[in-house]
């Protein structure tokens, strides 16, 4: 704060309770609360940018992390220089010694965060043990691992152009792939291809686990349809099924009603719903916001996908919110002029009376845009005006 006095600059603090991250993996929460807060205030001053202060250091500590755990070449790109949700690392080109060096030579006092001491967290038994012992056998590692993040990143870059390429080639105008279209790729490339296309559709952002289910769900494909033209497989996790026959391929979702025994927490508080970025809720849900063009193939079959709004961005008169549903809300459905009593719809939906209060909403100002899995209101639809659009997504991370 007197740092930022000195320069003339404002600061905003934002302070957690006790509690507030959970008991469990403290670290992700605290990094999802910490862009969240980040988010929030760029969106409320017009900022352009987030501007976070991740060295080389970090860079290195990333990709070590990711080895231990087992990584691809996407995994391997590290810490990302420049993001898409307008976050940049300006610092990442310089080790933690040179900045500090540089504070030091101006006269700069800096804050060591206290937790980076703590060793019940990997990252710090990695930084604090692992990479001295490597570093005593190479001094220059931290460059080298940055260097390597380097080269992945590029050769990622690369393998997504192709991949972007032979599936825009493969989608047809219903939004199905053609299978001979596929039998014709190499194989390694053809499963990339339909995982990349079932991503698109479960969502860009699901969680690393899902992820991988998405690659095996691919590769099964790939092994099963190149002996037969007609078949299915299925990931009843993820409660998907790629089914192929008359040379098309296509994804069936089961019904969007969960098992009963996910009770719907409800007392969680309203958080933005942030463009081109997720929020992930108490309750097991997913939800995140990408801005798309009404000329972007597909768009148009995942209008009618329950777990997908498609939202005019320009009739949008305000910022949008996820918040649970509560007791008295009401939607005015597509086709309809008249709002209805939310718990009307759940009852017409047949949705079990334990998944209702709780459950997230999308709102723009006071008004419901989406229930997802539910209901997707009249407001903001996609008209052939509409130029500019936000495409919703949703997933339940089930146990």
């Amino acid at each position: 704060v007197s740092l930022a006095a000195k320069l003339g600059l404002p600061v905003r603090i934002r302070e957690l309770s006790p509690g507030a991250l959970g008991k469990s993996n403290l670290e992700a929460q605290a990094r999802l609360m910490r862009y969240r807060f980040l988010h929030e205030v760029a969106a409320s001053v017009g900022g352009a940018k987030i501007a976070t202060g991740h060295t080389m250091d970090d860079q290195a500590e990333t990709v070590l992390l990711r080895l231990l755990r087992g990584s691809g070449l996407r995994g391997l790109r590290g810490v990302l220089p420049v993001r898409s949700d307008s976050v940049i690392r300006p610092l990442i080109g310089c080790t933690r010694a040179e900045a500090r060096r540089f504070l030091q030579e101006q006269g700069c006092s800096w804050r060591e965060d206290e937790t980076n001491q703590d060793d019940r967290f990997l990252r710090n038994r990695v930084r604090l043990q692992l990479l001295p012992i490597l570093c005593s056998w190479n001094p220059s590692l931290v460059r080298v691992l940055a260097r390597t993040a380097d080269v992945a990143r590029v050769g990622a870059q690369a393998l997504e152009w192709l991949v972007r390429e032979k599936l825009e080639a493969a989608t047809q105008p219903d939004g199905t792939l053609c299978l001979s279209f596929l039998r014709g790729l190499d194989p390694a490339v053809q499963s990339l291809v339909v995982a990349t296309w079932l991503a698109a559709h479960v969502g860009e952002a699901v969680r690393p686990s899902e992820r991988q289910r998405l690659r095996v769900l691919a590769e099964a494909f790939v092994h099963r349809s190149g002996s037969s033209d007609t078949g299915k497989v299925r990931d009843r996790a993820l409660r998907i099924s790629l089914v192929w026959q008359d040379d098309r391929v296509k994804l069936q979702s089961e019904p969007t009603g969960f098992p009963s025994s996910l009770r719907e927490a409800t007392e969680w508080k309203p958080v933005p719903l942030v463009v081109g970025g997720a929020v992930d809720l108490p309750n097991g849900w997913r939800i995140w916001a990408q801005a798309r063009t009404c000329t972007e193939k597909g768009v148009a079959v995942r209008l009618c996908d329950e777990l997908v709004a498609i939202v005019d961005a320009r009739a949008l008169d305000d910022c949008l919110l996820v918040r649970p549903v509560c007791q008295g809300d009401r939607i005015v459905p597509i086709g309809m002029v008249n709002a209805r009593k939310v718990q009307d719809v759940f009852t017409d939906r047949q949705v079990p009376r334990e998944e209702r209060w709780g459950r997230p909403a999308v709102v723009c100002g006071t008004r419901i845009i989406w229930i997802p899995g539910v209901i997707r209101s009249a407001h903001a639809l996609v008209t052939s005006e509409t130029r500019d659009i936000l495409e919703l997504r949703a997933a339940r991370h089930r146990p």
